[in-house]
């Protein structure tokens, strides 16, 4: 595993054992990226798939798309610095990876869970430079979220999306976070509408399975790469 920082972000790298420049990867990014050194993702190993764990430098700011007072009492404001995050992951930390490893730029995977998975899909109206996105939990009750998806243009809409969400999260939480399911089931079908979307709903709570949640859909997106990609190896 290798660890660096780029502008601020702390980028960890996890390659296959037997990487070797004769093949081309399948390159995953992943928001809140330090789960990639838990002892319950270890063992998470799919053939030809190069994981970039990315750890900001105060998430609260840059997982959000617009600035947002705290939801609760002694909690520090969303900074929405989220744009400024993305330029940085884009035209950055892609580039750089791209540079250090055969990657498939034409694959490419970004995602993330709660604001990280937020995060992710805020980027479907940014640009096409992930082919890939993935959201556990996203954290959809974000004030204004679902009205601007609905009024916004999607501009990476040849993407693949999965989504996966809990049927209780924000459960007895007596704030904004109540509306989480009602929230993501309106992403979930809005978005399925206009692209290419594989969504489902767990019975689980917000902070609950976190690690085999990721997993899954990480699994999923590598297995649709794999289903629709004509071969890793270059000849």
């Amino acid at each position: 595993m290798r660890e660096l920082n780029i502008s601020g972000i702390r980028v960890i790298i996890r390659v296959p054992d037997n990487y070797s420049d004769k093949n081309i990867y399948n390159a995953v990014f992943i928001n809140d990226g330090d789960v990639i050194c838990n002892n319950g993702f270890k063992d998470f190993m799919y053939p030809g798939c190069i994981l970039i764990g990315l750890v900001p430098e105060n998430r609260l700011d840059e997982y959000t798309p617009w600035q947002e007072r705290a939801i609760r009492k002694g909690a520090a404001d969303f900074g929405g610095r989220c744009d400024e995050y993305y330029t940085k992951l884009t035209q950055q930390i892609v580039p750089w990876a791209a540079g250090e490893y055969n990657i498939n730029r034409d694959t490419l995977a970004y995602g993330g869970y709660s604001l990280g998975g937020l995060a992710a899909v805020y980027s479907l109206f940014r640009d096409d430079t992930f082919a890939n996105i993935f959201s556990v939990c996203g954290s959809f009750w974000y004030p204004g979220f679902t009205e601007y998806i609905s009024s916004t243009p999607v501009v990476n809409g040849n993407a693949y999306v999965r989504l996966i969400n809990g049927e209780n999260e924000g459960s007895r939480h007596g704030n904004i976070l109540e509306e989480a399911p009602v929230r993501a089931h309106y992403v979930h079908e809005y978005l399925s509408l206009i692209m290419n979307v594989c969504g489902s709903f767990d019975e689980y709570g917000h902070h609950e399975h976190h690690t085999e949640r990721i997993k899954c859909a990480l699994e999923d997106v590598l297995k649709h790469i794999d289903a629709n990609d004509s071969g890793n190896t270059i000849l």
